[in-house]
């Protein structure tokens, strides 16, 4: 919602799902299909940028778990993929206030 906007990074974003990931992994998943929408779709294109560089310069150890990461995840959906932080145009923020002040008026 709008009132926790700008709270996390799109990195934040992507560990979680990172770990969401692994964790399914331990119980028993095989291979991830996501999708993401709005800011999701930038939150699984970070998540693949980290997995890429980490299988070409991380550690050992991030080599192999990025590459295995990478060989279980099989697609993706990017729905609405549109970047608020770009949006804040003057008719964005209009319409924001207009949207905060009508939920003050239905307190």
């Amino acid at each position: 919602s709008y009132r926790q906007y700008g709270l996390h990074t799109l990195r934040d974003d992507a560990e979680d799902i990172y770990r969401a990931m692994k964790k399914l992994l331990e119980l028993g998943a095989e291979k991830f299909f996501l999708i993401g929408h709005s800011t999701g779709c930038q939150d699984l294109c970070k998540l693949g940028d980290a997995l890429v560089y980490l299988r070409g310069s991380g550690t050992e150890t991030e080599k192999v778990a990025a590459t295995d990461m990478m060989a279980r995840w099989s697609g993706a959906v990017l729905q609405a993929p549109v970047s608020d932080r770009e949006d804040l145009s003057a008719d964005s923020l209009s319409a924001l206030s207009y949207a905060e002040k009508s939920d003050d008026d239905d307190e």
